[in-house]
């Protein structure tokens, strides 16, 4: 009889041991479990907030480059110089000769000002369509109307120097868009 008291005792500690650890440490991996769950909940909220940041920059940038504040302005001027110097600059950058850059007649369209350009340059088709797929991702709006590529046996023959081999003359017709605000 002692030994089913003992028995008894032993089970009534061991459930109630059980049903202790089971109060007191069972709870702590959920509570964990929770925090884990909170942070990366905030990381991705964190996450996010920096894509709409990068975003939000980028249409200030698109504003910035697009919007003339009056018809007086120098973006909405034909023969924009900053957007000259820019090309200019791009031109430049990637290796590529700019032969001539000339701003024709522009068109007033509602509250946008289309500035139409003609671009000579010289250059691998590599370079050249580099340059192209760079003024299509520039944060100014361009529209590109054409390009056209000579490639005359005649112009090839006259080459003198060997590196001029590779090299073409390219036509490429544009168009910015500017609006203009008031």
């Amino acid at each position: 009889m002692k030994w089913l008291i003992v028995a008894a005792i032993l089970l009534i500690g061991y459930v109630g041991g059980f049903y202790w650890l089971y109060g007191e440490y069972q709870p702590l991996p959920r509570k964990i479990k929770n925090v884990e769950r909170n942070i990366e909940k905030k990381r991705e909220d964190l996450l996010s907030a920096q894509i709409l940041d990068q975003k939000l920059n980028k249409v200030a940038d698109l504003l910035k480059k697009n919007v003339a504040l009056s018809a007086q302005d120098s973006l909405a001027k034909q023969g924009s110089v900053p957007f000259i110097d820019e090309m200019t600059d791009e031109v430049n950058r990637m290796g590529l000769s700019l032969l001539s850059i000339e701003p024709k007649t522009q068109r007033k369209i509602g509250n946008f000002v289309r500035t139409p350009y003609d671009i000579k340059i010289e250059g691998t088709y590599d370079q050249i369509t580099k340059l192209l797929e760079k003024m299509e991702k520039s944060p100014r709006l361009i529209y590109v109307n054409g390009f056209e590529v000579k490639n005359d046996l005649r112009q090839y023959l006259s080459m003198e120097k060997e590196e001029d081999l590779g090299k073409y003359t390219a036509n490429i017709s544009i168009n910015t868009l500017t609006l203009v605000k008031g």
